[in-house]
């Protein structure tokens, strides 16, 4: 791609991170990290941002989730139906959402006290399923290869709509898994039976 066609991912990146992303460089056309994750999150800023981007205009822009995000990743018309439906159900109404090359990723921020976990699943076996990315999780954002944004109503992380646990809990459910929940302290495991001790 020639610098003139090709997007200004150090401006996108800039204006990211003013908004509270934590963007982190991809390599171009791919969603792997340009960079050492744990590195590059330390010394993370506009000078630093500016440096590296000067040096690799052509790397994409990503933003590393952690705790506070969460995104929903619809990659067919059922996933996305089954999104939007779950949506309406809960009032939400999400102020950020990007077009992707398969379908769709709606933004929304995870409160400390509302628990999620990273869950993926083949959309080619699962078409009606939807992905969630959150915690220790990397997404490609716009302006990156096949991603734009469709809504972008918030001028700042915190201005995103917030997901509750009930909306999170029914996506698990419709994706068939467990409702996520951190491991209790108070659970032990059962007490060893004598048939069990020789197995």
């Amino acid at each position: 791609m020639s610098d003139t066609h090709r997007p200004d991912f150090k401006r996108a990146a800039i204006s990211l991170f003013k908004a509270g992303f934590p963007v982190i460089p991809l390599v171009p056309g791919n969603k792997i990290p340009a960079v050492k994750w744990d590195d590059w999150q330390k010394n993370l800023s506009c000078r630093n941002i500016n440096r590296y981007w000067d040096k690799h205009p052509d790397h994409e822009v990503g933003c590393i989730l952690g705790d506070g995000i969460i995104v929903f990743d619809a990659d067919t018309p059922l996933a996305i139906s089954a999104l939007e439906m779950f949506e309406q159900k809960h009032g939400l109404i999400p102020r950020l959402t990007a077009i992707t090359a398969r379908g769709e990723h709606h933004y929304y921020r995870r409160a400390a006290d509302i628990y999620a976990k990273s869950d993926s699943h083949d959309s080619e076996k699962h078409a009606e399923r939807i992905d969630i990315k959150t915690g220790r999780a990397i997404v490609a954002m716009p302006p990156s290869t096949g991603k734009e944004f469709a809504i972008r109503e918030c001028e700042h992380v915190d201005d995103l709509s917030v997901a509750s646990q009930a909306f999170i809990d029914d996506v698990f459910l419709h994706n068939g898994r467990q409702v996520p929940r951190p491991p209790s302290a108070s659970m032990s495991p059962p007490a060893l039976q004598p048939d069990d001790m020789d197995k």
